[in-house]
């Protein structure tokens, strides 16, 4: 490249040569071109790539080298998607729609009611939990 740009005129630092050619389009064009051409000419495909992948951590188990079978995991994971987020869908049905709509419309006294009864229940089972069934319940 060094040689290509000294005859092009560009005489500064490679790092400058370098910016300054990709922002000439026909540059980028060229080199958009050439990426191209390289790519078809490999005819690389994913699952050649992945059987890559499988074929040196083989040869990383036969010359006992963990990490290097470990790193060549990693790729594999990577590339059949393994790292990305897990995405949960909740469902709610219709039975809890209607409570939460039922909710929502009611004064903040009635849900200080409601509350105040929940709390009262929840309390009287923990209660039977930590003390035990009483004798007088049925089944007892």
């Amino acid at each position: 490249m060094e040689t290509a740009a000294r005859l092009a005129g560009y005489s500064m630092s490679k790092s400058m040569q370098k910016e300054r050619l990709m922002d000439n389009p026909k540059v980028v064009r060229a080199v958009k071109h050439l990426q191209g051409r390289y790519e078809n000419a490999i005819v690389a495909t994913r699952k050649m790539v992945l059987e890559g992948f499988l074929d040196a951590i083989e040869q990383a188990k036969l010359m006992s080298d963990p990490a290097v079978q470990i790193a060549g995991w990693r790729e594999v994971g990577k590339m059949c998607g393994y790292y990305a987020p897990e995405i949960k869908e909740v469902n709610i049905n219709h039975g809890v729609k209607r409570v939460i709509g039922q909710l929502e419309v009611m004064s903040d006294d009635e849900l200080m009611k409601l509350i105040e009864k929940d709390s009262e229940i929840i309390e009287a089972e923990a209660i039977q939990v930590l003390d035990g069934p009483s004798p007088d319940a049925p089944g007892a």
